[in-house]
């Protein structure tokens, strides 16, 4: 692979993060991610990822590079979005994801603690706590234009990452949660048969995994044979599993050295190789790509991987995805900061050559 430019996607005086990106059915691009305040003044330097304000911004593009003025979706009153992820169907629809967070005062964490059992999906942030508040999805049948939703996909799991679709239509949406009677996540997945509009449990995927017996930010891929591969963040590396039955069961997860505490993106390319696309949260901070083969054979391994960028400030970064561009170069798109621009986070990209 060949590194061939950085750009800028979007910035601007807010907090700007967790992007995707997908090609439109007319060749076009559309990109959302979460749009917040800059806090950072009001809270001593404070960086939060839960805030009451904040909203998913949706772009356009013809082209990958150029981009439009956003459009914002948030239909949830009182509550946060994170982790917008863009999904198109095989016949056009569009499928946005993304999960919620719903804020109260402090003072009310011990009750929150005891009548939700200890999720870890909850938080201290701006002198209020938050917790989740339940999976949806966004539907636009015409590029994006316009939306419907929110469409309840799930109260108790989380998601963020890449759908899959199966030959037959039905779309399963990757979900991490907390086990049973732990207060560890562990990968479900759910299934839609209409589109994105309604969804129920459809398998298990995997339990806790790693040090700190967390399994979380799944994303799947179903390569050109059918087998359905999941690629899961933990905090002691990446872990992938893969499915030959439609996602009905699940290999055991194979470990990896890949970086620890940041999800994964794979992306399939017209010759069917796979890119998988990723952060890294440690010095040097930046962000990484490697090649995989159609059927994510052969060793995957840091050894393996192209470095895209190593200038990141810290470890605020990454949330990658990926899209081909109309000349066969790959767009990898991630949220960023340096030195620079005042170190405002934005959605920036790199452009690939395979």
């Amino acid at each position: 692979m060949e590194k061939i430019r950085d750009l800028i996607v979007y910035l601007d005086d807010g907090y700007n993060a967790f992007p995707s990106i997908v090609r439109t059915k007319d060749g076009g691009y559309l990109a959302a991610f979460r749009h917040a305040p800059d806090r950072r003044a009001a809270f001593n330097g404070l960086v939060t990822h839960c805030d009451d304000e904040s909203v998913v911004f949706v772009i356009k593009s013809g082209d990958g590079t150029n981009w439009g003025a956003p459009k914002t979706i948030r239909w949830l009153p009182g509550c946060g979005n994170q982790d917008p992820c863009l999904n198109v169907l095989s016949d056009g629809t569009i499928i946005l994801t993304t999960f919620f967070w719903k804020f109260l005062n402090q003072s009310k964490r011990p009750m929150l603690e005891k009548v939700l059992l200890g999720t870890p999906l909850m938080h201290d942030v701006m002198g209020m706590t938050t917790y989740f508040a339940g999976s949806y999805t966004y539907i636009s049948n015409d590029g994006g234009d316009t939306w419907t939703g929110p469409h309840l996909i799930n109260e108790s799991y989380a998601i963020h990452g890449q759908c899959a679709e199966l030959p037959d239509g039905t779309v399963l949406a990757p979900m991490y949660g907390v086990a049973e009677g732990t207060e560890h996540s562990q990968v479900a997945l759910f299934a839609s048969t209409d589109k994105g509009v309604s969804w129920t449990p459809y398998s298990y995927v995997t339990g806790p995994l790693g040090e700190r017996r967390r399994a979380d930010e799944p994303t799947l891929i179903r390569t050109q044979s059918g087998k359905l591969f999941c690629f899961i963040r933990t905090a002691d590396g990446m872990y992938y599993c893969h499915s030959c039955d439609d996602g009905l069961s699940f290999s055991k997860p194979i470990a990896t050295d890949l970086p620890a505490d940041v999800p994964y993106h794979a992306l399939q390319l017209p010759d069917g190789r796979i890119f998988l696309s990723y952060g890294r949260r440690v010095a040097p901070y930046g962000i990484r790509a490697q090649l995989l083969d159609g059927e994510c054979g052969g060793e995957i391994a840091a050894k393996n991987e192209t470095v895209l960028r190593d200038d990141g400030l810290g470890g605020d970064i990454s949330y990658n995805f990926a899209a081909v561009l109309p000349n066969g170069d790959v767009l990898s798109i991630y949220y960023f900061h340096t030195q620079d621009m005042e170190q405002r986070r934005h959605i920036a990209a790199t452009v690939v050559r395979v």
